[in-house]
């Protein structure tokens, strides 16, 4: 029984990893910037909230001169205990005055790695306009806590998606 058990979480698994994300578009706000004293200290800062607060409060806009969006995708995923869990993953973008890109980073609020580590990933993408069902491959994320080269790319397939949002 053990085996078929096993092989059943590995078909799970893959199934899982394989999916599609659909990151929907959850807010929008005008002259804002990312709060970048925060995002730079964003291992201090999660562990400064001890589990007393989700980690996306540390995302939230302060006033600036760009465009800021906030995305989420809820997606099934196997969990470091190898349970089947429901995640949730979020990208903030800021954008320019004439749609570009500036900058972006993704996360998933219920991460608990072990070891202990967090996976923020932070944009390197250059000249992306942000529009609907864009590609979240394309803007290049990059693990913030790892060299470059040394599995720092994110491997999620997904796109963002706009065209219900009330604004």
């Amino acid at each position: 029984m053990k085996p078929l058990l096993t092989v059943a979480m590995l078909v799970l698994t893959f199934a899982v990893n394989a999916q599609t994300k659909s990151y929907k578009l959850i807010s929008k706000v005008s002259k804002a910037d990312f709060n970048y004293k925060v995002l730079d200290a964003f291992t201090d800062e999660v562990m400064a909230l001890k589990g007393r607060r989700s980690p996306e409060v540390l995302f939230a806009p302060v006033k600036g001169n760009y465009s800021y969006y906030k995305f989420i995708a809820t997606y099934k995923g196997v969990s470091f205990t190898d349970k089947v869990e429901t995640f949730h993953d979020i990208i903030i973008i800021k954008t320019s005055s004439a749609g570009g890109v500036v900058d972006a980073y993704q996360y998933t609020l219920e991460w608990a790695e072990v070891p202990f580590s967090y996976d923020l990933f932070r944009s390197s993408a250059k000249h992306v306009k942000l529009v609907n069902n864009i590609a979240v491959r394309s803007l290049n994320f990059k693990r913030v806590d790892r060299p470059a080269g040394e599995d720092s790319n994110l491997k999620d397939e997904g796109v963002l998606e706009m065209a219900n949002f009330k604004y």
